[in-house]
Order: structure tokens, then C-alpha cells, then sequence
């Protein structure tokens, strides 16, 4: 499932809670920097993160199954991770209430076709290759 520039600036316009896997507590990480730049633009991030208690003032949780059942509902789920631990993810994410999340988002060099499939198919949008920071400012 290809998103047009259209579904993609509806998606974002639309999305103020973005779960980030992968958040590094590192400020020189393009993860930290992304995440900071949407904290700035008025979105509600939840770092996903194997350890760190903090991360950019926002309580860190160790995964994505963990998070949702404090938080509910991401509009966005953010991979800073390989394909193949996309691959983890998407398998978590099916493994979930159908309305705890919206969208999948694969940054900047991630991509995996098998993800866009099984997502595709459970009715998630999702995007690969593309950095949301980039996008957001584009559109």
C-alpha cells in the first residue's frame, strides 16, 4: 500500500501521538533529533526503547505492547529499526487491538515489502523509505 503526498499530509495533519521505536537517548542520532523536531511541532511522542528511563522529557517504554496498554492509541508508529526488526514490530502491532494503531511508518532507508503487505492486508497505512520529519516539513 503505496500513500499518495495527499494520504500522507492527511496522515500527518491528522496525527498528534507517534510512538518512536528505536529513540536513541543520543542527541546526535537522527532518532532524537526527529523526535525533537515533532515534540516542537506539537506532537505527543512516546519513546520505544530497550533502556533509559527518560528520553526528551517522555517516559521511555521497552516496547510497543507495553506502551499501548498505558497509552491506548498511536496515530503514528515510528521505526528507527533494520527491515527486519520492522518485520518484529509488525508482528507486535498485529498482535494488537485492531485501534491501537493507526499508521507504520518506516523511516528514511527502511524498507520492507513483506511489512507493506501485512499491514496493507490488516488495514494499517503504512510508509517505508521516507523520514516523517522531511515529510512533514514538505507537506
Amino acid at each position: 500500500m503505496n500513500l499518495s503526498d495527499q494520504d500522507i499530509a492527511s496522515l500527518l495533519k491528522n496525527a498528534r501521538s507517534i510512538a518512536i521505536c528505536g529513540l536513541s537517548p543520543d542527541s546526535q542520532k537522527d532518532s532524537f533529533q526527529v523526535a525533537q523536531y515533532l515534540q516542537e511541532h506539537n506532537f505527543d511522542i512516546t519513546p520505544i526503547y530497550p533502556k533509559e528511563d527518560t528520553i526528551l522529557g517522555e517516559k521511555v517504554y521497552r516496547s510497543l505492547s507495553e506502551a499501548v496498554q498505558d497509552k491506548k492509541h498511536f496515530d503514528i508508529v515510528v521505526a528507527f529499526r533494520n527491515a527486519r526488526a520492522c518485520e518484529e514490530l509488525a508482528e507486535e502491532i498485529l498482535l494488537l487491538p485492531h485501534e491501537s494503531i493507526g499508521a507504520f511508518w518506516m523511516q528514511l532507508g527502511i524498507r520492507s515489502d513483506e511489512v507493506a503487505c501485512r499491514l496493507g492486508d490488516a488495514h494499517i497505512p503504512n510508509v517505508q523509505d521516507k523520514c516523517i520529519k522531511i515529510e512533514y516539513a514538505r507537506l
